[in-house]
């Protein structure tokens, strides 16, 4: 067998081969398990893909949720601070019309009940509007609306009051909630006030209107901003006119927010919107700010965050459960649909291998042997390498059949093609069924003399199984083979015998055929081989 070249080149080109051959199977299951992963990876990008979009989404009804928020709190904040600034200038003109009636010595000389009707408008008798007093340059209630005589208090110690004293041109003064002192402190007020003065100019008194801090939180408190929003009237200084929910510590005056954290955005900002955290409660909330000038306040209007995005959150969590619950089974169907493919591939992959297998002798059928034949053949006359074709036949096949049966007619083919693929000592040989009691072997890189080595060593190896078959001439079943070589060693000179070279697979095989036919006429069990053939040019069949 030193002429089929078993050296390394030729082991390792046969172990190639072979492993070509091997992939075949697990390339196809390969590509199978291939368009399975590609179904679950366009799957899991699809899935990936839909949560995306709907994750967009959602963030943008989040961001829609808190320009409504905002768009809604400030028109809330519009509305209250009209309403605010409206009653404030009312009874700022009120306090106008006492000032220049207490100015007037022809007003203060009439009759008390005359002058209270000039003095005092009859909108100063409104329900949240507590005293409306003039005060003398002592701080005691020289006027009282409604009490003939006036009654008796003296507020000289008021911070409102000495405020207008010492400083003429302060005009319109409100002070910090303070409990009124006509009610014995029942109930918290804010005094408005203006300064009174005799005809030199020096100070006279005080006109003063008090107001409960309760008309501000009744007039606030209709507004709908949510259960965990709050509203708040300060003053510029930070004192706290009124918070909604009260505060515990509201429950007297001179609260302060001027240490909070958002006190100097309060204050240097005429209106805005910005998200932060209470230093009342902590509750992080979208303050919606604006002043109310020229009276030194400023409303706030927080509702709290949680509460702006409440039916963002339910909407979001039924949509977002839905999508991931929709992507979850979409991936489950994938991964179900992948699987079907992976099946189907390898049964396809199954399919193609019993296609190409006898089914008798689990050794290559006539399919599977032309396939190979076609694929050696390109590859001898691009590498430039031998090829070398074996065709085998049972003897007296026929007869043992019908003197054994045919049962024992397919022992024989089994043990003769297990018999053929013992001797194969290469991988990338080839042994297959051809057609009923006929094989065929294909040997790559095997000149003749190492084909026709093989040839006998197969003969010698069935003859050796001694199965009995009366009907051969030597009483044991044999077989027939035919070589049939193509070799294109470059290197030698044209056969001095004119012998033709073949122009394809077929040619080849036919050639191997006769030889067969040959062994057949010359006695049997026995090896015959066709005329040398070789390659004279090496031209564009190399590339074939």
């Amino acid at each position: 067998m030193g002429s089929r070249k078993p050296d390394e080149p030729g082991r390792a080109y046969g172990a190639m081969i072979m492993g070509v051959l091997r992939g075949w199977r697990s390339g196809w299951r390969a590509i199978g398990q291939q368009r399975g992963k590609a179904v679950v990876a366009g799957a899991l990008c699809l899935a990936i893909a839909l949560l995306s979009v709907c994750a967009a989404v959602l963030l943008d009804s989040r961001d829609d949720a808190m320009q409504r928020a905002q768009t809604v709190s400030q028109n809330l904040s519009m509305v209250a601070e009209r309403d605010i600034r409206r009653n404030l200038e009312v009874i700022d003109l009120s306090l106008k019309a006492m000032v220049a009636g207490a100015e007037d010595p022809e007003t203060m000389a009439l009759p008390a009940r005359q002058r209270d009707a000039v003095m005092f408008d009859q909108a100063l008798t409104a329900k949240y509007l507590g005293a409306v007093l003039i005060l003398d340059e002592s701080g005691n209630i020289l006027l009282d609306s409604g009490h003939v005589p006036p009654r008796v208090q003296n507020y000289a110690d008021r911070d409102y009051f000495q405020a207008q004293k010492t400083h003429p041109d302060l005009g319109l003064l409100i002070s910090q909630p303070i409990a009124s002192r006509l009610s014995h402190g029942a109930s918290i007020i804010v005094g408005l006030s203006r300064r009174i003065n005799h005809p030199d100019g020096s100070f006279a008194g005080i006109a003063l209107i008090t107001l409960s801090v309760n008309y501000f939180r009744d007039l606030l408190a209709g507004l709908d901003i949510g259960p965990h929003g709050a509203i708040a009237l300060f003053e510029h200084d930070g004192t706290l006119l009124m918070r909604l929910p009260q505060l515990p510590s509201q429950a007297g005056p001179l609260t302060s927010i001027r240490g909070g954290a958002n006190f100097s955005r309060f204050v240097n900002e005429a209106s805005g919107a910005f998200l932060g955290r209470s230093s009342f409660d902590g509750e992080r909330r979208l303050f919606v700010h604006t002043k109310i000038e020229p009276f030194g306040l400023t409303l706030v209007i927080s509702p709290a965050e949680r509460d702006i995005y409440a039916s963002w959150r339910h909407r979001a969590s039924i949509l977002g459960g839905a999508m991931i619950v929709l992507a979850i089974g979409y991936l489950l169907f994938a991964e179900l649909l992948a699987s079907e493919l992976r099946r189907r591939s390898e049964v396809e992959t199954e399919l193609r291998v019993l296609s190409r297998t006898d089914a008798l002798t689990t050794v290559a059928n006539r399919r599977g042997f032309d396939e190979r034949l076609e694929i050696e053949w390109k590859r001898m006359k691009r590498d430039g390498t031998n090829l070398s074709v074996l065709f085998v036949d049972v003897d007296r096949f026929k007869q043992f059949n019908d003197r054994y049966g045919h049962e024992r007619g397919d022992d024989v083919l089994r043990s003769v093609a297990l018999a053929m693929k013992r001797e194969l000592k290469r991988p990338s040989d080839l042994t297959a069924r051809y057609g009923g009691e006929e094989f065929a072997m294909i040997l790559p890189q095997t000149d003749r003399r190492g084909a026709r080595v093989l040839a006998q060593q197969i003969c010698d190896a069935v003859a050796a199984l001694a199965i009995p078959n009366e009907a051969s001439e030597g009483r044991v079943v044999t077989v027939s083979v035919g070589v049939a070589t193509f070799e294109s060693d470059r290197r030698r000179a044209k056969d001095a015998r004119g012998a033709s070279s073949l122009d394809s697979a077929g040619e080849l095989l036919k050639a191997a055929d006769a030889a067969l036919y040959r062994a057949k006429h010359q006695g049997r069990n026995r090896v015959e081989t066709d005329d040398a053939v070789e390659l004279e040019t090496v031209g564009e069949d190399h590339l074939a």
